[in-house]
């Protein structure tokens, strides 16, 4: 008898271990706690990579989950960006009490319709379609955001994160009595498998000649922070040039603009990513040319991306023609608002230059802001003026 209750307190000890440690016996993951932990990281770029669909049937049960991957060859990612637990630029974490008391004074669907909450229940099975390992309690176990602008805006959706994956769940929906209405509760980011600069390079690290992989006569020279790029045809040039932006030392809110983010959405649909610390990149409207090393640069557009290396070998197609370089620093020295991004010949010593602002892989607003002046070069002075 004795050796039967020994036995039976052996048992319901270890019970006790296994129901605190989960039955691999590594301690139980407390869902919210690791995800508020990955969300407070100083930065994280979350790149979409699937979502769940599903549909409402008439009493408002969501069915048929289904989780379908994203081909990013086909679609451009959705990209956000979350640090110090908030997102992008201009979102703040709000409690659920606040997201509950915008639902409550939000309760109207279009006509026809009816609106309705997504259950616990129904939250833990478009997670599980996921394949997210997530299972949460309450409504609070998820994070919110809210615009933070003149008029805060909550959002209608809960964040929960786990390991490389951020789930975006739709906590409400609306749905016919007669007809089965389409839903994405679920849609799954990722933050792993992009490449990026594995460290912060310096721009004079970057200075000399950059040669495509696919065009011998595709090259950029880059001169202290600004890539220039020579046009040729006959005895005259286009030279274009864009900024080398260095994030790391800009504020999130300098650097999360939605110019930025259509760039990371861009670059991640081609495997690249831009953190933040590391990242020397730049536009020039059309393309983002981003510095993975010292010695290798990427240029992403949409019909794809470019691979250039430094070197010194080869024909030489980057020499700036003197007339172009002497309305460049004439340009330079005015210090205007706008600088220069292009010098293009007009006629016989005579250039257009087109203004605009150098920080467009950051400015939300510079491809509608392009301004020109005109130049006159008579021998080593080059004259600048507004009209043509």
């Amino acid at each position: 008898m004795k050796k039967r209750s020994k036995l039976w307190c052996g048992v319901l000890f270890l019970m006790l271990i296994l129901t605190g440690c989960g039955v691999s016996g590594k301690p139980a993951v407390n869902v919210k706690k690791e995800s508020q932990r990955i969300l407070q990281k100083k930065e994280t770029i979350w790149v979409q990579s699937g979502t769940v669909n599903a549909k409402v049937n008439g009493s408002g049960q969501l069915v048929d989950a289904k989780y379908t991957k994203l081909n990013s060859s086909v679609t451009t990612p959705d990209v956000m960006i979350t640090h110090h637990n908030q997102r992008d630029s201009g979102y703040n974490t709000v409690s659920y009490q606040d997201v509950e008391k915008r639902f409550n004074q939000d309760t109207t669907g279009p006509t026809g319709y009816k609106r309705r909450m997504v259950s616990i229940q129904q939250i833990n099975e478009a997670l599980k379609a996921a394949k997210s390992g997530i299972k949460i309690k309450s409504y609070s176990d998820l994070t919110y955001f809210q615009f933070k602008g003149t008029r805060p805006l909550i959002q209608s959706d809960g964040y929960i994160a786990s390991g490389n994956h951020l789930y975006v769940l739709e906590l409400r929906y609306i749905y016919q009595t007669l007809n089965k209405v389409e839903n994405i509760p679920v849609t799954e980011y990722t933050s792993s498998g992009f490449k990026a600069p594995a460290k912060q390079l310096k721009t004079t690290e970057l200075e000399g000649r950059w040669l495509a992989s696919d065009k011998s006569e595709d090259q950029i020279r880059v001169i202290t922070n600004l890539g220039y790029q020579v046009n040729t045809s006959g005895t005259s040039a286009i030279v274009n040039r864009f900024k080398i932006q260095d994030l790391k030392p800009l504020t999130t809110d300098q650097v999360y603009t939605i110019g930025f983010i259509h760039a990371q959405e861009l670059a991640a649909k081609f495997g690249y990513v831009m953190p933040k610390q590391t990242t020397l990149a730049g536009s020039d409207g059309t393309y983002t040319y981003l510095f993975l090393t010292q010695e290798s640069m990427v240029r992403i557009g949409v019909g794809g991306v470019t691979m250039f290396r430094k070197t010194d070998t080869g024909v030489d197609t980057t020499q700036i023609p003197a007339e172009n370089k002497k309305v460049f620093a004439a340009i330079d020295r005015q210090q205007n608002t706008l600088s220069a991004l292009s010098v293009g010949p007009t006629g016989t010593h005579s250039y257009e230059i087109a203004m605009n602002d150098l920080d467009r892989l950051t400015d939300t607003i510079s491809n509608d802001s392009t301004q020109y002046k005109f130049a006159d070069v008579k021998g080593d002075l080059a004259s600048i003026r507004d009209d043509y």
